[in-house]
């Protein structure tokens, strides 16, 4: 008996553990911030922010408070595009890294050292 209602307990505990506050921004609606204990409500105050609690399981990235519930917000052309240079920037930093490596690993070659994993040809 006493391993079945410690199995319903932690069953309990387990199932509340995902359900969160979510804090808003008063003007815009905008999702700041994640908690699993309820905020305190003067804090919140002082910051213009609400809390709204959900057993909805979001990361807070475009979550919006929309009638009385949250949802992910549309991309903004604004996102779109941050997000299109951040993968470029990305994919040069791919290019740079690999030339680096691949002088870095050529030079340490002209010099004579023996490298035990790694060769230049493998950067090309």
């Amino acid at each position: 008996m006493r391993r079945i209602v410690l199995t319903f307990i932690a069953i309990l505990m387990a199932h509340t553990a995902s359900a969160s506050w979510y804090i808003f921004k008063n003007d815009t609606y905008e999702c700041v911030g994640k908690t699993s204990y309820e905020p305190d409500i003067n804090d919140l105050n002082s910051r213009n922010e609400f809390a709204f609690f959900s057993k909805k399981d979001m990361t807070i990235d475009r979550l919006e408070f929309f009638n009385n519930d949250i949802r992910k917000r549309a991309e903004t052309s604004d996102e779109k595009e941050q997000r299109k240079a951040e993968a470029a920037a990305a994919e040069e930093q791919k290019i740079i890294n690999k030339r680096i490596m691949y002088l870095a690993t050529k030079s340490l070659e002209d010099e004579g050292v023996k490298l035990k994993k790694s060769k230049s040809s493998d950067f090309k």
